[in-house]
């Protein structure tokens, strides 16, 4: 029920003339109807009156008392202005302050200043339609003279702008102990609503003091805000955050942990356990939904599409090379999910980064050949299946060539590296790329462009794509006609038999490959010129360097057995180099064995071993010189391949040097002048023959790509992570426990997440707060 107050004095304060329309505090509305002008006020907290030793009044005659922790939202005037006006003290003094629009003028004077204050910001805001941080900033610090306030568009009455003069809030005002924390009940004991009113009139007014204090710490061309409010009640946590939600900022936030987790692979468990322990991370079922928005969009624009090899020989076993990964976990799941793949469109893919080329400058509309290099590799997982790839790069991307993110997965399967397997999951890849090669890319915008197609991958791959012959066959060489009885043959001089070039090419294949030594079945990649099929250097590292050092323990052994004071003497120098190496017997057939090295460690044995730490009775020192000779012959062939200045000539010249080294045949007579030689023509490998005749082609041939873009490192690095990470710990076909989805699905959506992390460049990190502490 309403009340109207008419006039009467009660506590120092004098009812203004005027009628007040008020049900306080029952209803938190009031109106008031005064001499010149109508009000309405919204009481938000009517504050208490401090302590009468500390009491301010406004100016005679009136001398309304001034409360503390006061606000009120005043709406006046036909246009329905609105202020909300505050009022708390700091150091035992009244400080005023108007929020109006964005905006906020302050006084420590008086309401009346505070109002004309106020008046003045409304009449700059109205002509120049906003406000600068400096027009604030001149308002507050300038004090309004008596003049300037005795004009009528910046008068205005402080005390009625503020509510002071309303008499139903003054009584209950009144009625309030000053210790304003006599009146408050522990928090614990608050309602829900309560508490969160609490906490936000607490969050208001630490922004107000912010709002004070930054013009007098500050430059005026410094953007200060305070972005949010951090405390404890009772040991409890709360977090106030300021300002109206930014929804694109929170959604960049959610897409930047997202390929954070993508890329340390951290599981979904690891993640909510964290952010648990900090409230600063974005719950994992934010992330969970952005994860599945982002993995819907990529479907859009780059299908994924499920293929079944049909496999017919999944569990025979892998006859050559040892098993890359050997974890029962992954190998079981591996094979469980053997014949079933999954695929994306080298055209889709295309249309999705060739426009982030363009804005890069790596391809310019109707001048760049877009150079797309084919490369694939098939990883031993355990001993009776392989995981299979088959990726894109874009040789015009120098800075990606050497990343595994560079390579884009066009085709994937758990299976057999074989024709057959191939054939069959290469379908759909094997008909864009002969359109590519026939008319071109035609981009969705219209733009055409020149395609210029290149193949790589290690010799057994390559060869498969080939229909060709595995390497220890008679006919051995993809690119020439050389045999195994020709490889390695030197003259009386002592100088290599035959100058081999590359003298096939891919339309003699294609027309009548089953007339061709060597090539058994259709190649694959027929739209691929032979001179662009080029071997990946590092694998010629590793197997050129896997014979010498087979060869080096074959000197060393005595009736065919490497006895235990040399292998001691190996691992002790292998310690000394940094290489993790051991020796064992295969329980079943007897045979020592030792550690399969990885590229590094290779590199690390090619230059570093020390011949003179292995003992005179096995190594001679003649011997010792002969080795160290050769392997660091070999080192300075490959480091050459790095040099993209090097010519194909310099090269071809120093690798027939270091082969006819190799092939250095014995001198004299057995107990007599004999001088042992170093290793016979049949020690020579495929990979010699390809180091000495075919390299420095594919030197000159590809001199603006250099023989680095051809290295398929990154490529086998890629494999190898996407098995471990998606085999592991999951059920049939790599189903992980809840989505049942299958891992081939999973690696390739993770795929299409890394294109669009790419495409929209996602920040890998965010610029931390710099942290103070005040004590």
């Amino acid at each position: 029920m309403y009340y109207v107050v008419r006039a009467y004095t009660l506590f120092h304060l004098t009812v203004m003339k005027g009628e007040e329309i008020s049900a306080y505090p029952k209803d938190s509305h009031i109106f008031f109807k005064g001499t010149h002008r109508s009000w309405d006020y919204i009481i938000i907290n009517e504050g208490v009156y401090p302590p009468l030793h500390k009491l301010a009044y406004t100016k005679k005659p009136e001398q309304y008392a001034i409360p503390d922790q006061y606000i009120v939202r005043t709406t006046y005037g036909k246009k329905k202005y609105i202020a909300e006006c505050s009022i708390q003290y700091i150091n035992d003094k009244p400080y005023f302050a108007i929020q109006f629009d964005k905006y906020m003028v302050h006084s420590t004077k008086s309401p009346s200043d505070a109002a004309a204050k106020y008046c003045k910001g409304l009449k700059k805001l109205k002509n120049k339609g906003t406000l600068l941080s400096e027009d604030i900033q001149e308002i507050n610090t300038n004090t309004i003279n008596k003049n300037e306030n005795k004009k009528k568009d910046i008068r205005m009455s402080g005390v009625q702008l503020f509510g002071l003069q309303l008499n139903s809030v003054h009584i209950v005002r009144k009625m309030l102990p000053s210790n304003t924390y006599l009146k408050v009940q522990p928090f614990n004991n608050l309602s829900n609503s309560t508490q969160r009113r609490h906490m936000l009139t607490m969050a208001k007014r630490v922004f107000d003091q912010v709002e004070i204090c930054k013009e007098n710490i500050f430059h005026k061309d410094d953007k200060v805000e305070i972005k949010q409010a951090r405390f404890t009640i009772n040991d409890k946590p709360f977090e106030i955050q300021y300002g109206k939600v930014n929804q694109e900022k929170i959604d960049d936030l959610h897409l930047a942990v997202l390929k954070s987790l993508d890329k340390g692979n951290i599981s979904r468990e690891a993640y909510r356990s964290l952010a648990r322990i900090n409230q600063d991370l974005p719950r994992e079922g934010a992330i969970s939904s952005t994860r599945q928005r982002l993995n819907k969009q990529m479907q859009n624009l780059v299908p994924l599409l499920l293929i079944n090899v049909e496999e017919t020989s999944v569990a025979s076993e892998l006859t050559e090379d040892q098993p890359h990964i050997t974890d029962p976990d992954i190998v079981n799941n591996v094979v469980e999910s053997a014949g079933k793949g999954g695929q994306r469109s080298i055209i889709d893919i295309l249309n999705f980064i060739v426009p982030e080329y363009i804005k890069k400058g790596l391809l310019i509309p109707n001048n760049t050949t877009i150079k797309l290099r084919i490369s694939g590799d098939g990883r031993n997982v355990g001993r009776k299946v392989q995981h299979v790839m088959v990726t894109a790069i874009i040789l015009n991307d120098i800075e990606r060539l050497h990343k595994p993110e560079g390579y884009h997965t066009l085709v994937l399967y758990s299976g057999s590296e074989n024709y057959q397997s191939l054939q069959n999951a290469l379908c759909t890849l094997i008909f864009d790329l002969n359109n590519l090669r026939e008319s071109g890319f035609y981009q969705l915008n219209g733009l055409h462009w020149n395609v210029e197609l290149f193949f790589s991958a290690d010799w057994k791959f390559l060869v498969t794509c080939l229909g060709f012959n595995s390497a220890n066959a008679n006919h051995f060489c993809p690119w020439c006609t050389c045999t195994k009885q020709q490889n390695g043959i030197l003259d009386q001089n002592n100088k290599l038999v035959g100058d081999w070039t590359i003298t096939k090419n891919m339309e003699q294949i294609k027309k009548n490959f089953f007339n061709i030594r060597g090539h058994q079945r259709a190649p694959l990649f027929d739209m691929i010129d032979l001179k662009d099929w080029v071997c990946d250097e590092l694998h010629v590292m590793l197997r050129i360097t896997d014979r010498l050092f087979e060869l080096f323990l074959s000197d060393l052994q005595r009736n065919g057995e490497l006895d235990n004071k040399i292998q001691q003497e190996i691992l002790v120098e292998m310690k000394r180099i940094g290489v993790t190496f051991q020796f064992w017997t295969d329980k079943n057939t007897k045979k020592l064995c030792n550690t399969s090295l990885m590229g590094p460690d290779k590199l690390k044995l090619l230059r570093n071993f020390n011949f003179k730490n292995i003992s005179i009775r096995y190594l001679p020192t003649v011997r010792q010189n002969q080795l160290r000779k050769l392997w660091n012959g070999f080192a300075e062939l490959y480091d050459d391949l790095h040099q993209k200045k090097i010519s194909g000539s310099s090269f071809k010249k120093k690798a027939i040097e270091w082969l006819e080294y190799f092939l250095t045949p014995s001198q004299g007579r057995p107990n007599k002048n004999f001088v042992r030689g170093l290793y016979r023509a049949t020690d020579c490998t495929p990979y010699m023959h390809v180091l000495t005749y075919h390299i420095p082609e594919f030197i000159e041939i590809h001199r603006d790509l250099g023989l680095m873009a051809f290295s398929c490192s990154a490529l086998e690095k890629k494999n190898h992570i996407q098995v471990c990470r998606y085999f592991q710990n999951t059920l049939k076909d790599g189903g992980h426990d809840r989505s049942r989805k299958s891992a081939i699905l999973e690696i390739l959506e993770h795929e299409n997440r890394q294109l669009f992390y790419w495409q929209a460049n996602i920040p890998s990190y965010i610029k931390k707060a710099t942290q103070y502490r005040l004590e």
